[in-house]
């Protein structure tokens, strides 16, 4: 092939690239994901003859596009899913070796076709309420949504009042701490919420919270006539309680996006009886998550404890709490399930984390901790995902292809 000067430099450029990045230790994978001519593409000869022989084997009409296909993965440094890869050799011990290109083409092509996933379940929507991400610290809480617009001056004083009343509540809870542990995360983490500077409030966490706030109020306060083996709160706790709970109804319902919460709560399409069955699996991710220290951040740690114990008593299920523990645990698996889907869109490398690597080298670590996670709990992750249809039927597909995946490397 004829070469001209500007060729001859970017050859030269392309070779020592490939002795620098062909190493010892280094994966087929990642060098599957080095493009071939790095940085200024090919030479614009090499191109032009590309393009020719392309228009070529295409007219030939005798398959080549499965060539094509995959020396444009080569070209452009795309790692395609590995037993797509294996099907060019797969071919040899399939094919006798007399056989014409046409055929040999078209038994790649099958070998392909029996590697190549069908697209997956739309991804499920997340509902109203805190939404979650999967960084390198792990599960983390995303940035709070805009306050939009209130009245300064009540929304000040009524958190102010919160302000002053929430460190005595926190105090008596604290001496009950061992008795009632769960009150102790509500309160202890509404606390640091509402302390918070007005421009700097988290309203969708402290609606969150604050339901779970609301359903102790309703637990403790039911307490004396429903009997039951729970002891009950001193007089003056119990008012602090019902104190603080009050005025956080007043304030939360102040700011648009708290309205938009309760009301979607008292809306939801959530029955009782439906809260009820998810209460178990949910109540489960969220005791494990908030135990999970190398894959949830620690703030976020410390909300789900809270989130976990706005369960309490009979009434949750009608309660604004069911609601919030539905939404954290939905959109929390909802997050997991889109960090293993960017990992791999086709699931088929996933546990060896090539492809991570190329989209985000820092997830790797979370990528393969969530994958042992989905796998240990899929049982539970699919008895929380039951009653929602398109919920249960993305992950459902996620985990067959991890299970298959995780299979195949055992073997």
């Amino acid at each position: 092939m004829r070469r001209d000067h500007a060729s001859e430099v970017i050859l030269e450029q392309a070779n020592s690239s490939d002795k620098s990045d062909i190493a010892p230790g280094v994966r087929p994978a990642q060098v599957a994901q080095i493009e071939l001519w790095p940085g200024r593409g090919p030479p614009p000869l090499f191109g032009e003859q590309w393009e020719m022989l392309k228009e070529e084997l295409r007219s030939a009409n005798e398959g080549w596009d499965v060539w094509i296909d995959w020396y444009e993965a080569r070209l452009d440094g795309r790692l395609r899913p590995r037993d797509v890869e294996l099907a060019y050799v797969e071919f040899i011990r399939a094919v006798p070796p007399t056989v014409n290109a046409s055929a040999a083409n078209a038994e790649i092509k099958r070998l392909i076709g029996l590697h190549t996933p069908t697209p997956g379940p739309p991804t499920p929507a997340t509902e109203p309420g805190p939404i979650l991400e999967v960084g390198a610290k792990g599960l983390v809480l995303a940035a709070p949504t805009p306050l939009g617009e209130f009245d300064p001056a009540v929304q000040s004083a009524l958190q102010d009042r919160l302000k002053r009343l929430c460190p005595d509540l926190l105090d008596a809870t604290r001496r009950v701490g061992n008795t009632h542990p769960g009150l102790m995360a509500v309160v202890s983490e509404y606390a640091d919420l509402v302390a918070q500077p007005v421009a700097s409030l988290d309203i969708t966490s402290l609606w969150a919270v604050g339901t779970g706030l609301l359903a102790n109020r309703e637990a403790f306060t039911r307490l004396p006539q429903a009997g039951g083996m729970t002891e009950p709160l001193e007089p003056d706790h119990l008012a602090l309680l019902q104190q603080v709970a009050a005025i956080h109804g007043a304030f939360i319902l102040g700011f648009a996006r708290g309205r938009e919460l309760t009301d979607r709560a008292d809306h939801s399409r959530l029955t009782p009886e439906i809260l009820a069955a998810i209460l178990p699996a949910a109540r489960e991710l969220l005791e494990r998550w908030r135990h999970a220290k190398t894959m949830v951040e620690e703030r976020t740690r410390k909300f789900f404890d809270a989130i976990e114990n706005a369960t309490i008593g009979p009434s949750w299920q009608t309660a604004r709490a069911g609601y919030s523990v539905y939404v954290v645990t939905r959109n929390s698996l909802i997050a997991v399930g889109k960090l293993l889907l960017r990992a791999n869109s086709l699931l088929a490398t996933v546990v060896g984390g090539a492809m991570v690597a190329a989209i985000d080298p820092d997830l790797a670590e979370q990528v393969r901790l969530w994958v042992a996670f989905t796998l240990e709990q899929s049982q539970t992750i699919l008895s929380f995902s039951e009653s929602f249809p398109e919920l249960n039927l993305w992950w459902a597909s996620i985990i067959d292809a991890l299970e298959r995946d995780n299979a195949f490397r055992e073997k």
